[in-house]
């Protein structure tokens, strides 16, 4: 488990120690982030990957949950922030983004949602000789959200350890994909933001998950087929705060979802403000979040287009 915060006097102490790196194994870690009492940071932790390409085939994360309120290892799309830059992730980038998506996203897992997993246990679970590409030259960021609930200062960090094999070992590449909305403001009251993304080769869908904030209700995903027909493939119809945090998932089986070209994945996601006030972005987010397979990249659509280029994109 975590180590306990340490109580020195001065700044609270959640940091963790990064796990030393073995032979296999690939870490992503960011610097100690400070934390002002009663407040929140979501900070982006840029680097470059410049060893040979090789297949990820498991990966941990170590953070503090104290702190923490999510993280995640992203593919960087634009050159906005050299390596080692530590910058506001909502300060970036058109419209207040960074382009990223993420590298890396559970495999073989059904998350119920809304509580903890255990972060020190693998969220990958591939098919046999599947794996996640890194290639040489790929950016990354380390998207970091920590809150900080005490009335002193508080210092933390945030490490991902991968297990990695050689590049000719691998026999099938997976990758991420998130199919997302426009930047959008929540007005009061009930509302809904759709968003639908074609596919545009063929592919087995290995994972399906949500992702809304604190104001979701229902998250629904349904497949339209190109030459006719559709289904709902996904639906939560009970989204709580909680899921925020800790969202729900759904592992599929080789063979159990495949699209084709011009098959469309239609997300629906409802929202009920109370506030009474206008809320702008990012305070929700409408997001499908994917693995699938044979897929050597990540993949980014943002309402109906895709947001990816050369090599100054996504590495290749």
């Amino acid at each position: 488990g975590a180590p306990a915060a340490t109580d020195t006097g001065g700044p609270i102490d959640y940091r963790v120690e990064a796990p030393e790196v073995g032979e296999g194994q690939l870490q992503f870690a960011s610097p100690e982030v400070t934390v002002e009492a009663f407040t929140e940071v979501i900070q982006c932790y840029y680097g470059t990957y410049d060893g040979p390409a090789l297949g990820v085939t498991g990966m941990r994360a170590r953070s503090h949950p104290e702190i923490t309120h999510h993280s995640g290892v992203m593919g960087v799309g634009d050159d906005l922030h050299p390596d080692g830059a530590l910058v506001d992730c909502l300060e970036q980038g058109a419209d207040g983004m960074g382009i990223y998506a993420p590298l890396f996203m559970p495999v073989g897992q059904d998350w119920v949602g809304g509580v903890p997993t255990d972060p020190e246990a693998s969220f990958l679970e591939l098919p046999p000789g599947a794996a996640f590409r890194i290639p040489t030259g790929q950016r990354w960021a380390l998207d970091l959200h920590y809150i900080n609930f005490n009335d002193r200062p508080a210092v933390t960090n945030t490490v991902y350890t991968a297990d990695v094999v050689e590049e000719d070992a691998v026999e099938q590449w997976v990758g991420a994909v998130m199919f997302d909305s426009a930047p959008f403001t929540l007005p009061p009251g009930r509302s809904e933001v759709v968003h639908a993304c074609n596919w545009q080769e063929d592919y087995d869908v290995l994972t399906l998950m949500a992702h809304m904030h604190a104001y979701g209700a229902s998250f629904k995903v349904e497949l339209e087929r190109r030459y006719g027909g559709s289904e709902v493939v996904f639906e939560v119809t009970d989204w709580t705060p909680e899921h925020k945090d800790f969202p729900p998932a759904v592992s599929l089986d080789v063979g159990e979802l495949q699209v084709n070209p011009g098959d469309t994945l239609r997300t629906t996601c409802t929202y009920d403000n109370q506030t009474g006030e206008d809320l702008p972005y990012p305070a929700e987010m409408c997001s499908l979040e994917m693995v699938a397979m044979p897929l050597d990249r990540p993949l980014l659509c943002v309402d109906g287009w895709y947001i990816e280029g050369g090599e100054d994109r996504w590495g290749r």
